[in-house]
C-alpha cells in the first residue's frame, strides 16, 4: 500500500513559470512566492556561488544573463545534447536547474503551511504529454533531489482536464489544447467524473513550441523597428556596439515590453502602447501595436499550432472530430484570442471560457495529489489510464548495413504493458551484445533511420555462447509497470544468461560489427598440386565466398599463382563474379612464384581505405625463400595483414616467418581446407 502523507502538493513545473497548489480545509490554495502565485522558472548564480530563483534571478540576471538560465525545461532528459550551464564557476544540468526551482517551491510550501522542514511532503509534478520517458525520469529525479516524495508524474493536459471535469461534472470526450511557455500538447480523454476514471485516448504535440516563441517573434520585430529608426542594431552584442552590460540590459527591457504587449493583446485590449525610454542616449521607442499586427508578426507560429492540430485530428485512428464534446484550453499562451477563435472554427465547439487557463494544470495536479493520498470523499478510488507517448525500441543493423529503429513497444499502448522481440548476433562467435534503447523522435514514428530518434539508454549482455552469426537467439523484453517505469531485459535463450536494467542514461554504444576488410585470396596452382587437390581447393573457396564472408560489408579478390601470378578478380562485393572466377581456375603447373603473387596483391590493395588482408593457400615451396620473406615483411610493415594456410609437407618455419605463428595454420590434406578457411576467417573478422 502506498505511503500516506500529512501534506501533499501539485506542482506545475513550467518552462516559463512554476505554480504549486494544495488543499487546505477542503479548498484549493496556491503557494505564494513573494506574494505572487507564479514563480519564474529561472536560476541565477552570483559571483559568490549563491543561487537565486524566480524574480530575484530575473532581476540579478538582467545585466548578467551569462550566469542565468531560463527555459531549461526544454533540455531536461535530452541525453544526446547533455546540456550543461556554467554559472560563475558552478555547473548545472537541466535536472539541476529543475531541482533548484523545486527546492524553492518546497521552502515556500513549508512556510505557507508552517510545517517542520523535515516533514515528508508528497508531490505530483506535471510534465507535457509529449515528454519522452527520459524527460519524465529526470523530472522525477529533480523532485526527489529537492526533498519531495514524488508520488506521480502527471501529464499537463490530463491535469487540466481533471480540474475542469471535476469542477463542472462533465463525463464526455474532451479535447485539450495546452500551450505553455515552451511546450505544446494536444490530448483527447474520456472521463467519468462520478467514478473518477480518466482515460487517455490519443495525444500529440511539440515539445519545442510555446509562449517563448511569441516573445521571441515580438522582440525581433521591435529590434527591427529600433534599427530602422535609430540605425542601431541590437540583434547581437557585436552588432550593437554597446558594452556587454548595457546590451543585455536593453535586450531585457525590450523582452519585458514584448511580454507586456502580448499579455495586453491576449486580454480585452485590441491594441497595446509600447514605450521604452532611453534605449540609447538620443532614442526612445514609442509605438502602438494592434492585435492584427501581433497576429501578423506571429503568423508562422500560429500556422505551426493550427497545422499540427488539424493533422492530429485528421490522422488519428482513435477518435473523430465528431466524437469531441468539449474543448479545454490550458496554459497561459492559450489566452491569445486567435488560438481560441481558430480552435472553435475547427471543431464547431466553443472552448471553455472563464477558466483560469494558466492555473488549470496546477489545480488539477492538486486534485490528483489529494486522490493519490487517499483524500477522495466517500472512499471512491481514482483511476488514470495513460498511454505511451512515443514508441520504444532498439537500434539494429540490417542486411544493408543501415542502422535502423526496431520498435518493441508502440505509441498509444496503455500502461502497464510488455512486449518481447527476438534478435541475434551479427558475426561469428560473438559473445557480447550491446543494446542501444531508443525512443521515437518527435514526428518520426514512421522513420526507420536511427538518426531520427532519441537515445534512451544502454545495456550490455555478456556471456553469449559462441556460435555462428545468426544462430543465438537474444530475447529483448520491454516492460512498463503501473508507475510508468520501464525495465528492459536481454536474455540468451540458450544459456539462460540475462541482463535486466531499468535503463540508465549514458553515451551511445557503437554496436559491435564487422569492420570492412579488403581480402585477396591467393591460391597455389603450381606443379605440386594434383587435379583432385585443385578441385577440393575450389570447393573450399566457394564455401568461403558463400558462407564465411559477408560481401555486403567486405570485398574480396582472387589471385592464382604458379610459375607466375594471375589476377583473376579485382576486389568486389559481387558474390556471383567471385564464384564464376573460382569455377574457372585452371591448373598451371610449374614453379611457385609467391613474390609475384604478393606483388599483385599489393597492387590490388594499394588504394584500399579498409583493412588490407592477404590470405595465401599453398602446398609447395617458393621459388625464393629470402625474396618472399623480404617482400612479405615489407608489406607487414606497411600495415598489410598476411595469413597463410599450408597443406601437406611444406616448410612450416618459412610460413611462420612470412605470416607469423598466430596467422598461420597447417593442415595435412586439402579435404580440410574448408574448415581451415573458416577458422582463419574467424580470426580475421574478430581481429
Amino acid at each position: 500500500m502506498a505511503e500516506s502523507y500529512k501534506y501533499v502538493v501539485g506542482i506545475d513545473l513550467g518552462t516559463t513559470n512554476t505554480l504549486a497548489c494544495f488543499f487546505r480545509n477542503g479548498r484549493k490554495e496556491l503557494v505564494k512566492f513573494a506574494g505572487e502565485p507564479l514563480l519564474p522558472s529561472v536560476l541565477y548564480v552570483d559571483k559568490n556561488g549563491k543561487a537565486y530563483i524566480g524574480n530575484k534571478a530575473l532581476h540579478r540576471g538582467a545585466t548578467d544573463p551569462r550566469n542565468m538560465v531560463r527555459s531549461s525545461k526544454k533540455y531536461i532528459g535530452d541525453y544526446e545534447k547533455n546540456q550543461v550551464w556554467n554559472l560563475n564557476g558552478k555547473n548545472f544540468t537541466p535536472t539541476d536547474v529543475a531541482t533548484e526551482i523545486l527546492k524553492e517551491v518546497r521552502a515556500n510550501f513549508v512556510r505557507t503551511v508552517d510545517c517542520d522542514p523535515s516533514e515528508k511532503i508528497g508531490a505530483v509534478i506535471t510534465v507535457p504529454a509529449y515528454f519522452n520517458n527520459n524527460q519524465r525520469t529526470e523530472t522525477r529525479k529533480a523532485g526527489k533531489a529537492a526533498g519531495f516524495e514524488v508520488m506521480w508524474i502527471l501529464e499537463e493536459p490530463v491535469a487540466a482536464a481533471i480540474e475542469v471535469i471535476h469542477e463542472e461534472h462533465f463525463d464526455k470526450k474532451v479535447f485539450v489544447v495546452d500551450i505553455g511557455g515552451g511546450t505544446f500538447d494536444l490530448s483527447v480523454l474520456e472521463a467519468d467524473e462520478q467514478q473518477h476514471i480518466y482515460k487517455e485516448i490519443d495525444k500529440d504535440g511539440d515539445p519545442q513550441l510555446g509562449g517563448d516563441d511569441f516573445d521571441e517573434a515580438l522582440v525581433n520585430r521591435l529590434i527591427e523597428i529600433i534599427k530602422d529608426d535609430s540605425g542601431k542594431d541590437l540583434s547581437s552584442l557585436n552588432s550593437s556596439g554597446l558594452e556587454e552590460s548595457d546590451y543585455f540590459k536593453n535586450r531585457n527591457i525590450i523582452l519585458k515590453a514584448a511580454q507586456k504587449a502580448k499579455k495586453e493583446l491576449s486580454g480585452d485590449s485590441e491594441e497595446s502602447d509600447i514605450e521604452i525610454e532611453d534605449i540609447f542616449d538620443d532614442y526612445d521607442l514609442e509605438m502602438t501595436l494592434t492585435r492584427e499586427e501581433f497576429n501578423s508578426i506571429c503568423s508562422e507560429i500560429f500556422d505551426k499550432i493550427f497545422a499540427r492540430t488539424k493533422r492530429f485530428v485528421d490522422k488519428s485512428k482513435e477518435f473523430k472530430i465528431g466524437d469531441i464534446g468539449r474543448i479545454i484550453l490550458a496554459g497561459g499562451t492559450c489566452y491569445i484570442p486567435l488560438i481560441g477563435e481558430t480552435i472553435e472554427k475547427m471543431f464547431g465547439i466553443e472552448p471553455d471560457s472563464g477558466l483560469e487557463k494558466s492555473m488549470l494544470v496546477a489545480y488539477g495536479a492538486a486534485h490528483f495529489a489529494r486522490w493519490k493520498n487517499g483524500g477522495v470523499e466517500g472512499g471512491v478510488s481514482f483511476t488514470l489510464q495513460g498511454i505511451i507517448p512515443h514508441s520504444l525500441g532498439v537500434e539494429i543493423v540490417n542486411q544493408k548495413r543501415e542502422h535502423i529503429f526496431e520498435k518493441i513497444l508502440t505509441k498509444g499502448l496503455k500502461y502497464p504493458c510488455r512486449n518481447s522481440k527476438d534478435f541475434t548476433t551479427t558475426f561469428d562467435n560473438q559473445t557480447q551484445v550491446d543494446i542501444n534503447v531508443y525512443e521515437a523522435g518527435n514526428d518520426a514514428e514512421a522513420q526507420i533511420d536511427i538518426n531520427y530518434h532519441k537515445l534512451y539508454g544502454t545495456l550490455t549482455l555478456d556471456g553469449i555462447a559462441p556460435k555462428p552469426k545468426g544462430v543465438p537467439t537474444i530475447k529483448v523484453t520491454f516492460d512498463y509497470d503501473d508507475n510508468q517505469n520501464l525495465t528492459v531485459t536481454a536474455l540468451d535463450t540458450q544459456t539462460g544468461d540475462s541482463e535486466t536494467k531499468a535503463i540508465k542514461s549514458g553515451q551511445k554504444i557503437e554496436l559491435q560489427k564487422e569492420s570492412p576488410v579488403d581480402l585477396m585470396l591467393l591460391l597455389d596452382v603450381s606443379g605440386s598440386i594434383s587435379v583432385n587437390d585443385l578441385s577440393q581447393a575450389k570447393n573450399a573457396s566457394l564455401r568461403l565466398v558463400n558462407e564465411m564472408i559477408d560481401l555486403s560489408v567486405h570485398r574480396m579478390g582472387i589471385i592464382s599463382f604458379g610459375s607466375y601470378a594471375n589476377l583473376l578478380c579485382h576486389l568486389t562485393h559481387d558474390n556471383n563474379q567471385l564464384k564464376r572466377v573460382i569455377n574457372s581456375i585452371l591448373y598451371t603447373g610449374g614453379g611457385t612464384d609467391m613474390v609475384d603473387a604478393l606483388q599483385k596483391s599489393e597492387d590490388a590493395l594499394r588504394n584500399s581505405v579498409n583493412e588490407k588482408v592477404i590470405l595465401m593457400m599453398t602446398d609447395g615451396y617458393p621459388n625464393s625463400n629470402s625474396r618472399t620473406l623480404d617482400f612479405a615483411n615489407r608489406l607487414t610493415r606497411q600495415g598489410y595483414k598476411i595469413y597463410a594456410i599450408g597443406v601437406g609437407s611444406i616448410d612450416f618455419n618459412f610460413l611462420y616467418q612470412m605470416a607469423g605463428r598466430k596467422n598461420t595454420m597447417v593442415i595435412d590434406s586439402m579435404s580440410k581446407l574448408a574448415d581451415a578457411f573458416k577458422s582463419v576467417m574467424n580470426s580475421i573478422m574478430l581481429r
